[in-house]
């Protein structure tokens, strides 16, 4: 099973390799190279200092929660001291005056009067001290009222019926160890927060409970304490009492409710002060400390996004540097990549124009001292050799050739021939005979064109006038079954071009196209000159070429000269075009037009040379 998985993979990473690489061009290659070895560590030196900058913050801000939380836990120490140092200051008024604090008192007593009035002096010296007072309560053992210092401005002082301070007298009153207990509340229905401390005043030898003083103090400086922490928006912080009762909250209406048991569970259940948490479908650091007065624990929240929205400069200085990184790598990977592919393209379009068999071709740039330069110099003088070895041995063809047809051809005695042919021509003209007069003189002309070896290149005007000699012929032969139409340009008559092209080009025409066709026969030759080129059209309503014919002609069309040679050694439509392409080379344009059954057009378009 393993083995078949290696397989699976080991075949799809060659796939993706020959898709992505090996059918490429070399420039594609070069540019896919570069772009992905500087783009490759240029992201994940990115994603490295975006993940080590997120830490570092990170840790940053739990640092700072906590150094900010355990400030705050010292200033609500320092809050809670300063009501507990004025709660012993009462109490030792109290104790040293051996005041009590209940029903029982002789009020009528100058003494007790006046230590009453010190002790109410002191409460009101406590309550003008400070702005942070709503109002000082003092209480008998009983709970009854006593005294209690007011603002002097309104003189009001509350009625303390609400829910929350009933409940608060009632565990005041239940605090029999000599410590100080708060809360937060409403002072009455409907009233203002306010944050409460209590304390029994107990006789320190005697043990004796004379009473109790409890202060409220506004709720603004309690909230105060906490405010330093909430200036990050979204930023969340609590105060929780020992019982699980949220004292503080940044939302005040959960002021007075319990914590979630979860969350609390989730808070304290580790030994780390830092915990996560989700708040309304946001995911909080929570960091936590401890106060010395009543263990009340403080919890500070900050979401992650807001540590994340810290870093996203730093992101979008790391993308926009990442962006700009990768168009410069585009841009110089580009260059780079055209610089390196752009000769070895050259050359390309060279070896092609050389496959073609066009040889007159160099590279004319400065050559460079690297493998590519070497590449250039070798290609130019690759060419240069080539071209001297094909035009030796294309003339040492010509001269096999003409020494093979000379050697055939004396074998027959020209003279003998002609004068043959005269002597057949003057009786048929006795007998009366014209038409086998003209055939015998057509014939010879023909004849003496052909077996001319003096010459390889001729007049436009030689080719054509030879070609009407056998359109003659071939109408003698066929009679009315066949029609020939000619026609030069008066312009173009002058110009070059080889020897004994046309000839077999209509011989063609006849023996595979009209001769197998039901009916008459028609070839229309056309030599006209076009600004700087000569146009040859010969068009046959025979059966057409065959697509197999033709597609094995466009093949030949692509062979090297060499290779052209070797294979239209006989006369015919390979041998025409071997010899206009080695004469013409990439000048030359052969192009054949056929519809099966209906006929061809064979176009010959080359430059117009003066012969």
């Amino acid at each position: 099973m393993r083995s078949t998985i290696n397989g699976l993979f080991g075949k799809a990473r060659n796939f993706l390799i020959q898709r992505m690489f090996n059918q490429r061009s070399i420039q594609y290659k070069l540019l896919s190279t570069y772009i992905l070895v500087n783009l490759i560590p240029l992201i994940i030196v990115g994603a490295i200092s975006y993940k080590v900058s997120s830490e570092a913050i990170i840790e940053e801000v739990k640092r700072s929660d906590a150094q900010l939380l355990d400030e705050i836990s010292r200033n609500f120490n320092s809050y809670v001291h300063a009501i507990e140092i004025n709660s012993n200051i009462f109490v030792s008024r109290l104790i040293d005056n051996n005041i009590k604090l209940d029903e029982n008192n002789n009020f009528s007593d100058v003494k007790v009067m006046e230590n009453m009035k010190r002790i109410s002096e002191f409460i009101q010296d406590t309550f003008r001290s400070s702005n942070d007072y709503e109002s000082i309560r003092v209480y008998s053992n009983e709970g009854e009222f006593v005294t209690a210092g007011i603002p002097e401005n309104t003189y009001k002082l509350y009625s303390y019926k609400s829910e929350g301070e009933i409940a608060w007298q009632n565990k005041m009153f239940e605090n029999r160890t000599d410590r100080l207990i708060y809360d937060v509340h409403t002072l009455e229905v409907n009233g203002m927060l306010s944050f409460v401390a209590s304390r029994p005043v107990i006789h320190p030898y005697t043990g004796e409970r004379y009473g109790y003083i409890s202060f409220d103090k506004k709720f603004s400086s309690f909230a105060e304490l906490f405010k330093r922490f909430e200036y990050r928006k979204g930023s969340i912080i609590q105060a929780i009492s020992k019982n699980g009762t949220i004292l503080y909250h940044t939302d005040w209406t959960k002021i007075g409710s319990k914590a979630d048991p979860e969350w609390m569970k989730l808070i304290t259940g580790t030994n780390s002060r830092y915990s996560v948490s989700y708040m309304n479908k946001q995911k909080m650091l929570n960091t936590s400390s401890h106060s010395v007065y009543g263990e009340m624990l403080i919890v500070g929240s900050t979401p992650i996004s807001l540590m994340y929205k810290m870093v996203n400069p730093l992101r979008n200085v790391t993308v926009i540097v990442c962006i700009v990184s990768l168009l410069l790598v585009v841009i110089l990977s580009l260059f780079l990549s055209i610089y390196i592919s752009r000769p070895i393209k050259q050359l390309k379009s060279l070896f092609h124009s050389v496959e073609r068999g066009n040889f007159n071709v160099q590279i004319q740039e400065p050559v460079s001292r690297d493998e590519i330069g070497q590449l250039r110099k070798s290609f130019n003088s690759m060419v240069t050799t080539m071209k001297q070895l094909i035009q030796d041995r294309y003339v040492n063809e010509l001269h096999r050739r003409n020494v093979e047809l000379k050697a055939l051809l004396m074998q027959i005695n020209p003279h003998f021939m002609y004068n043959t042919l005269e002597v057949i021509s003057g009786i048929a003209d006795e007998e009366g005979v014209h038409k086998i007069s003209q055939i015998t003189q057509s014939l010879s002309k023909l004849l003496r064109y052909n077996i001319d070896l003096k010459k390889e290149k001729v007049t436009i005007q030689e080719e054509y006038d030879s070609c009407r000699h056998f359109f003659y012929i071939l109408q003698s032969r066929f009679e009315d079954n066949l029609i020939t139409i000619s026609e030069l340009d008066e312009a173009a008559k002058d110009y070059m071009i080889i020897k004994m092209i046309l000839q077999p080009l209509v011989e063609n025409a006849v023996k595979h196209g009209i001769e197998k066709k039901i009916g008459t026969g028609r070839i229309h030759l056309s030599i006209k000159k076009r600004q700087n080129r000569i146009q040859f059209v010969l068009s046959d309503n025979g059966i057409g070429f065959s697509k197999e014919k033709l597609q094995e002609f466009e093949q030949f069309k692509r062979l090297p000269i060499m290779v052209m040679e070797e294979t239209s050694r006989s006369l015919g439509l390979k041998n025409v075009y071997t010899r206009l392409k080695i004469v013409f080379g990439d000048e030359l344009h052969f192009h054949i037009d056929t519809i099966e059954g209906e006929g061809s057009t064979i176009t010959i378009d080359i430059p117009a040379v003066k012969a």
